[in-house]
């Protein structure tokens, strides 16, 4: 008799760990085990099992019978493991193929894979590209919102000019009418402001007008008393001049004087009336003296006493520093 349990459906061998249910259905205790963590009913009959309703069962069988029944069982074992290798072997090979065709897929999907990453690195060269120029494009957007506002607001400050020189330009009447068609505060806040401006300028170029004035007046105090002590000095050296040129021809008179002596000292030794000529006339005075040869020039004391004039000295006979010096006054 061939003894199957029917979890497992392989035979049940006397010499192996088996038990039987209370409804009297025989299992191998290790099948039985795992069938009553899933489930807790008999898989024969579906009654109640549970550890409590299983009993170990344990046969007594002679030798001989178990020798036969275990070479039957073994043949019917060998033949279910060969079976079961050949079910293998064909699984096996079904893998190998499946293995092969992954592997081929694989290889596919690489080869798709780094087509899928060169699009994809070129897709992000593209949006990379093109959120730089969706940057830029923000960036001029701004730029031109903000000039814009600067040309709104320099509209409005050039509207305001306009308005301001038609104010400074015209007359009270025309600046009321203006000011009744066009009420703006800013325009006289704006015209305000430009004219303490300009009084702040006015009055800075007035303070330095004033030193400027000042400044000129001192200079040319300066430069009177300068052209005042040079007009001494001229005066100085016209006089000493004139004295010069009263030494100079007082040289000349004595020179021609020794040139009458030595004529004089001839005639007395040709002629033996020399006595007559040689004492001076007690009425003619003596030559020798300066004061009395000016006296009888023609020249006298007039220039050294006369004032020296203000206009330009003669450049002539003057030392070369003190033509400098005129020429600057003049």
């Amino acid at each position: 008799m061939n003894i199957i349990c029917p979890i497992c459906t392989e035979s049940v061998l006397p010499n192996e760990d088996l038990c039987a249910n209370s409804c009297g259905h025989i299992f191998h205790y290790p099948c039985i085990r795992q069938w009553i963590e899933r489930s807790k009913t008999c898989p024969q009959c579906r009654k109640l099992c549970s550890e409590k309703h299983l009993n170990r069962i344990y046969f007594t069988v002679s030798s001989a019978q178990s020798t036969e029944q275990d070479v039957v069982n073994l043949e019917r074992k060998l033949e279910i493991l060969n079976q079961n290798y050949q079910e293998k072997l064909k699984h096996f090979d079904e893998l190998q193929e499946e293995a092969k065709k992954l592997r081929n897929e694989k290889k596919k999907s690489a080869k798709t894979i780094i087509a899928m990453e060169e699009k994809l690195n070129s897709k992000d060269f593209a949006l990379k590209s093109s959120t730089n120029q969706l940057r830029k494009i923000k960036d001029e957007l701004l730029e031109y919102q903000d000039a814009k506002k600067e040309l709104d607001a320099l509209k409005n400050q050039l509207e305001q000019v306009q308005a301001i020189e038609i104010m400074l330009t015209s007359n009270q009447t025309d600046v009321q009418e203006l000011l009744g068609k066009h009420p703006s505060s800013e325009t006289l806040a704006y015209m305000i402001s430009n004219l303490k401006r300009d009084l702040v300028k006015s009055e800075a170029s007035r303070k330095e007008l004033r030193t400027i004035l000042t400044k000129t007046k001192n200079s040319f105090k300066e430069e009177t008393q300068l052209r005042e002590q040079l007009q001494d000095q001229l005066g100085i050296m016209e006089s000493e001049k004139f004295e010069l040129q009263r030494q100079l021809r007082k040289r000349q008179r004595d020179e021609d004087g020794d040139e009458e002596d030595k004529n004089a000292e001839k005639r007395k030794s040709t002629d033996t009336s020399a006595t007559i000529s040689s004492p001076e006339s007690p009425g003619q005075p003596d030559t020798d003296s300066p004061y009395l040869r000016i006296q009888s020039s023609a020249i006298g004391l007039t220039p050294l006493l006369k004032k020296p004039s203000l206009d330009k000295p003669n450049l002539i006979n003057l030392h070369p520093d003190f033509k400098k010096v005129s020429l600057l006054i003049s």
